[in-house]
């Protein structure tokens, strides 16, 4: 199965507002850098799967809420496009 992580950056940032946390707590919470959860939340760069795994550990949430999956049907529309 792939996963749609186009929205990663606006997803992490929704963890850190629900927990009303500064980025360098936030950062901070899951042993990260706060300009490197900077560049995940702008999209400059995806985080890495440890990170993912730290911000579902850290905030208890799925990993399901960061990146979607894409159904078969989905991902045949986006190559016929």
């Amino acid at each position: 199965m792939r996963y749609d992580i186009s929205n990663i950056g606006e997803a992490i940032r929704k963890v850190q507002r629900e927990h009303e946390m500064s980025q360098a707590d936030f950062a901070d919470k899951i042993g990260a850098n706060i300009s490197t959860v900077s560049k995940w939340i702008r999209g400059v760069n995806d985080p890495p799967l440890w990170g993912l795994l730290a911000i579902c550990e850290a905030y208890d949430v799925k990993l399901t809420e960061l990146v979607r999956p894409i159904k078969p049907k989905q991902e045949a529309m986006k190559v016929k496009r």
